[in-house]
């Protein structure tokens, strides 16, 4: 393979392992997400995998001291950005990379196979996609610890069960009722907007389209609703999906799926914390000292009777008080 030839692999190899591994590291470190980093670590081990071309071949045609490039800087380039710009610009790095690739492969005697830097680039592509949205929602998943609220189709006064949880110091409501949804919108909007005056997040339970037309903060999928990254494509880009779990299977699969958080009945938080590592909300008909006890098993929030809050709020104040030194 001609000598310039190799040396434009090597650069572009480089350019896009690099930008990778930048993405690799905020999904891994910034993000806590298994699964989006361990797609990105795979994705760079397979780039960088080139059985055509000798590495020895790449490093004796690299000249970095000779390079013109070194010394050009782009427009922008030291300027601080997000890092939704961060990742926008490493991605954008490993795509140019990786077409400029695909493009040797088609010269005569390059001996790359073309096809294969055309499937890793439109993957970042996807990848890309996946970060920016996670970062989008990130906000919003460390809002997420605490005591929420759950007020349900029996709830006498949806509103006036809000405000006095919220009162109370409710990190988020949850509304789960059985009504029509034309009847709960009305409901959903008037709870978005207590929800926004306290802080607090509001989390509509099995109806995602309520939750996306209220402008929720997210929404809790069931077993057997569409999966995560799917309804993703109907809701705003900063809402959270919950999925309700009860086994280790499952909660894998939420993984798998995209899901943010789960919830969990408190006999199955063991298990199926086990599983994974997104954060848990335990949920049920959970008492005051089922609370306590689901703080102690590493509940990250937990999901208690509206009617209750306020006794369960207390019980857990009291017990961290005693927990202190």
């Amino acid at each position: 393979m001609d000598k310039a030839v190799l040396r434009i692999l090597d650069a572009n190899l480089n350019r896009a392992i690099e930008g990778l591994r930048v993405l690799e590291e905020l999904a891994r470190l910034k993000l806590d997400d298994a699964v989006l980093s361990q797609a990105l670590k795979d994705l760079r081990h397979d780039i960088a995998r080139l059985p055509d071309v000798p590495r020895a071949g790449l490093l004796a045609a690299r000249d970095s001291q000779a390079d013109i490039g070194r010394d050009i800087e782009a427009p922008g380039q030291d300027e601080t950005r997000s890092l939704a710009g961060t990742v926008s610009a490493n991605a954008r790095r490993a795509q140019e990379a990786l077409r400029v690739m695909e493009e040797l492969a088609r010269t005569p005697g390059a001996a790359l196979e073309g096809e294969r830097f055309r499937k890793a680039r439109f993957a970042v592509y996807t990848l890309e996609k996946r970060l920016i949205l996670r970062l989008a929602r990130q906000d919003t998943i460390a809002r997420l610890p605490g005591l929420h609220a759950v007020i349900t189709g029996g709830s006498p006064d949806y509103v006036k069960l809000a405000g006095d949880a919220l009162a109370a110091g409710a990190a988020a409501i949850h509304l789960r009722a059985r009504a029509p949804e034309r009847d709960l919108l009305p409901v959903a909007l008037r709870l978005k907007e207590a929800c926004a005056r306290s802080g607090a997040l509001l989390l509509v339970e099995e109806r995602a389209t309520l939750a996306a037309a209220a402008g929720a903060s997210g929404a809790i999928l069931k077993p057997g609703d569409l999966p995560p990254r799917l309804v993703r494509e109907l809701i705003a880009a900063d809402m959270i999906i919950g999925v309700a779990v009860s086994s280790p299977e499952q909660a894998a699969r939420a993984a798998a799926e995209e899901a943010d958080f789960l919830v969990a009945h408190i006999e199955d938080l063991d298990s199926v914390r086990a599983a994974g590592d997104l954060p848990l909300v335990a949920g049920g008909d959970i008492s005051a000292g089922e609370a306590v006890k689901a703080r102690r098993s590493g509940a990250r929030a937990i999901a208690v009777p509206a009617g209750a809050f306020s006794e369960i709020a207390a019980a857990c104040r009291q017990e961290e008080s005693h927990g202190k030194p």
